[in-house]
């Protein structure tokens, strides 16, 4: 299951180490009224507890802020890591979003460090950096709201 978070809990989800960036840019229905194309992200990130975090970014244009969701399960094993990154890429279906595969090659600070810059890229949007993201996983997506 995936919870929101704040901008503070960045650092504590550790060194990004798998990307999956979505092909499309869906529509999708903000609660301000409207609709507008969003971009979302997948990340893998070595948690410095011990095993990997599987977070979600998704930002909606025009909104002032991403969306910032992270699985509330610590993958220990490769058997955990594929069950979350399922749950991760079901998460980010149901809003409409089709992920490609990993970006990030095996190793390498480089690519660690692209990786880093995209996703980044994604949770500043227009911003600050310091900016605090807002809450709810239905504040802004409302796509597949229940009535």
């Amino acid at each position: 299951m995936f919870f929101p978070r704040e901008v503070a809990e960045l650092p504590q989800l550790g060194v990004l180490c798998g990307l999956r960036r979505a092909l499309n840019q869906p529509l999708v229905s903000r609660e301000a009224g409207g609709v507008a194309a969003a971009r979302a992200s997948i990340a893998v990130h070595r948690s410095p507890r011990g095993g990997r975090q599987i977070s979600v970014c998704v930002h909606v244009e025009g909104e002032p802020h991403a969306r910032l969701y992270v699985c509330d399960t610590l993958a220990h094993s490769e058997g955990e890591l594929e069950r979350c990154l399922k749950a991760a890429l079901y998460f980010g279906e149901r809003f409409g979003f089709v992920f490609d595969e990993d970006e990030l090659p095996p190793g390498g600070e480089a690519a660690i460090s692209q990786g880093t810059s995209v996703w980044l890229t994604l949770l500043e949007s227009s911003a600050p950096r310091a900016a605090v993201f807002a809450q709810g996983p239905s504040a802004v997506l409302t796509k597949f709201r229940r009535g």
